[in-house]
């Protein structure tokens, strides 16, 4: 089955807290065209399947980048301006949507770290 959000996003995820019949990860047909890395998307996706906000959200960031709901979010860690969920706006983010050591740090304070070597 096709979606298409005509363009409003790239690439679309659930929160953990989310109903099963909401926990689903939409690709828009402009992900097979967009500037950003294909990979990225995903991963900056999963993020939110594992609980992680939006980066740019913060009150440190560019003014142009808020406007979401901050009720629930919890800093983690210092603002990220490269973070995996930061979106590229304000002259902030970055368009291979990377995980930093910031977002590492971040992960492992809700996970704890990796138990392989």
């Amino acid at each position: 089955m096709g979606f298409n959000s005509n363009g409003r996003f790239i690439a679309s995820a659930f929160f953990p807290y989310e109903p099963a019949s909401r926990k689903r990860l939409l690709i828009d047909p402009t992900y097979f065209t967009s500037n950003f890395d294909k990979v990225g998307v995903l991963r900056h996706e999963l993020g939110h399947a594992i609980g992680f906000r939006h980066e740019h959200i913060r009150s440190n960031a560019p003014l142009v980048c808020q406007g979401e709901d901050l009720t629930g979010t919890i800093n983690l860690t210092q603002y990220d301006p490269k973070s995996v969920m930061h979106y590229f706006c304000g002259g902030m983010g970055n368009i291979k949507l990377e995980i930093t050591e910031i977002d590492k740090n971040g992960s492992q304070s809700v996970y704890g770290k990796p138990t392989n070597n």
